[in-house]
């Protein structure tokens, strides 16, 4: 893929080879060392540094306002469990990491290799776990009581459910499934576990009625979780009618 960047009369031809976006395990480790002992995230332990992790990449799923869907070129891809706990190490290494947000679009979708991840970053850590995020969003209808006791285990203090709408007739232009029922679930089970929970829903996609929106915010209020409001905006090739 090459890309023009500069000025018209200037312009400096970038080659970007997918290869390391096709074939996560070919990828290069992001360059942790220049961020080291970064303290950005508020939530970080004091004294202990934070990091962002990948290790997937794409979802099957169709939602309309999402380019990493089944609308992408790139399928859903998973790094070697090997290779995350390879980076994690380095990132620990160089800055005594004691948080890790997992940026994944459907992080625990394949939930066989998502309990071997989980088992992995609880042995590594050998009770001196990091707290584990997923800030991107979990999808509700991959978390059961088994993964979610191995999440708390691994680390993991906070459930981010991604529940987009209640509303049908935004749900149907969003193209995504309704997840109250596994949403749920999800929020007894993080009761059960002593974890907390964040539902992200979606305000302000094009024709979503404010009166929806308000519908589920009320929804959210009546329950033991935290409101994460997702403002809408278009993202590269998504399909609410103002793709770009």
């Amino acid at each position: 893929l090459n890309c023009g960047r500069g000025s018209s009369d200037q312009r400096e031809i970038v080659s970007i080879n997918l290869t390391g976006v096709m074939h996560l395990c070919t990828a290069f480790y992001p360059l942790i060392e220049a961020s080291a002992g970064n303290q950005a995230i508020a939530l970080t332990i004091p004294g202990r540094g934070s990091t962002v992790i990948v290790a997937s990449r794409g979802c099957p799923l169709k939602c309309t306002y999402c380019s990493m869907g089944a609308t992408s070129p790139f399928r859903h891809r998973r790094r070697s469990v090997a290779a995350v706990i390879s980076e994690i190490e380095k990132a620990t290494d160089m800055a005594n990491t004691g948080f890790i947000d997992f940026e994944d679009e459907n992080l625990s979708l394949d939930r066989t290799w998502f309990l071997d991840l989980l088992e992995a970053i609880q042995k590594h850590f050998k009770g001196a776990l990091p707290e584990l995020r997923a800030m991107n969003g979990l999808l509700p209808s991959s978390l059961d009581a088994q993964v979610i006791a191995a999440m708390k285990a691994a680390g993991f203090r906070t459930l981010n459910l991604s529940l987009g709408t209640t509303a049908s007739a935004q749900l149907k232009r969003f193209q995504r499934p309704d997840v109250r029922r596994t949403f749920e679930r999800a929020l007894d089970l993080a009761c059960t576990h002593d974890l907390q929970a964040v539902g992200y829903i979606i305000v302000g996609a094009p024709f979503q009625k404010p009166s929806d929106s308000l519908k589920d915010l009320l929804y959210l209020a009546e329950r033991r979780v935290l409101v994460g409001t997702s403002v809408f905006y278009p993202a590269p090739v998504c399909r609410n009618g103002v793709a770009a």
